[in-house]
């Protein structure tokens, strides 16, 4: 058993929930569905003052990592209803988005669906009583991108420094994998490694070490269930074949790592389940 093999330094373990469901999609197709949530502008106050109607341009750009739907969001005065603007227009790339007709004293927020470009010209014109305000938003879509190779019954493991290693699992032919890629969630984008997995597995289990290398356990390739153990660095993003081999075989297990330092491996299937 790899319990009482594999010694590691006591550690203290922060848990950070990480919800990554990443299988045989697209992201992109998948989220595109969702409501904008990446502030791209904003929140900008454009407020009513002496003289003749206030009317001010800014300019703002999209990263490429940001897609659609657009939401411009607009509130209108403030939460006691008071500050309301009755008259203002808001014009987006040289088209007209809201108008007089869209305020009130009765209108709090205004939504609207907008087209945007890499690079943006919002023009705000406000021409209602002294000291009356809209406070305008744009929002847009992360756009995640895919995988460098579809794959299940993979492993995701958080890193120390942020990224997110994806190691083996099945792939869309129903072959096992023996690849790996990172995942940079602040890129939105995943990097295939150039090493691969010592041995192909899927259904198996990867669990970060106090040191900051995941340990990789037992699983089964394409033709059966696996006993052996591997090491990934993410200094040198390779993977390294350990000694220590699970007893007896098995996968769909679930490797715990312990608070002396060990890796407490139970359950899963070998010929049948198992209650070791």
């Amino acid at each position: 058993m790899l319990l009482g093999s594999h010694r590691l330094q006591p550690l203290t373990v922060v848990f950070a929930a990480l919800y990554l469901s990443i299988g045989l999609v697209d992201f992109r197709a998948s989220h595109a569905q969702s409501t904008p949530e990446q502030l791209l502008f904003g929140p900008k106050q454009y407020m009513r003052t002496t003289g003749a109607p206030v009317q001010v341009t800014d300019s703002f750009s999209v990263p490429p990592s940001i897609g659609p739907p657009f939401l411009l969001h607009i509130v209108n005065g403030d939460a006691n209803r008071s500050h309301r603007v009755s008259s203002a227009w808001v014009t987006l790339n040289g088209v007209q988005i809201a108008g007089p007709n869209e305020f009130g004293p009765n209108v709090a927020v205004f939504d609207g669906t907008v087209t945007l470009q890499p690079t943006n010209m919002l023009t705000v014109k406000v021409a209602s009583s002294l000291g009356s305000y809209l406070t305008v938003s744009v929002f847009g879509t992360p756009i995640l991108g895919n995988l460098t190779e579809a794959r299940v019954s993979h492993t995701v493991t958080l890193l120390p420094n942020g990224k997110v290693l994806l190691a083996g699992g099945t792939g869309p032919d129903g072959l096992v994998l023996n690849s790996a890629e990172l995942f940079d969630p602040v890129a939105l984008s995943a990097t295939g490694l150039t090493s691969t997995l010592t041995t192909a597995r899927t259904e198996h289990t990867a669990t970060l070490l106090p040191q900051t290398e995941t340990l990789l356990i037992a699983g089964q390739d394409n033709l059966g269930l696996l006993f052996s153990t591997e090491m990934f660095n993410p200094s040198s993003q390779t993977f390294r074949a350990l000694s220590p081999n699970v007893q007896p075989i098995r996968s769909g297990h679930t490797a715990t790592l312990l608070l002396d330092g060990r890796v407490l491996i139970t359950g899963g299937q070998s010929s049948g389940a198992l209650g070791s």
